[in-house]
């Protein structure tokens, strides 16, 4: 259970929330972003110091569900 909520909750945390996709959308360049690592796979490159939320992110809407809720009240 505890690697599916892993799974959950990075993409429930870290996906771009917008109208056009409002359960979420993360691809690997943005999810790379956060963590300020650049390159192809086989090939990233970290950069220290350069994490950042990528430009034209939109948080979760309010009232979103956040994931760990729903599982800790399965619980």
């Amino acid at each position: 259970m505890l690697i599916q909520i892993s799974q959950t909750f990075i993409y429930r945390f870290m996906s771009n929330k917008s109208a056009t996709y409002p359960e979420g959308y993360l691809n690997g360049e943005v999810l790379k972003s956060f963590f300020s690592v650049t390159g192809t796979p086989g090939n990233f490159t970290y950069t220290p110091g350069y994490e950042r939320i990528p430009d034209n992110w939109y948080k979760r809407a309010i009232g979103d569900v956040c994931c760990l809720t729903i599982h800790c009240q399965v619980l």
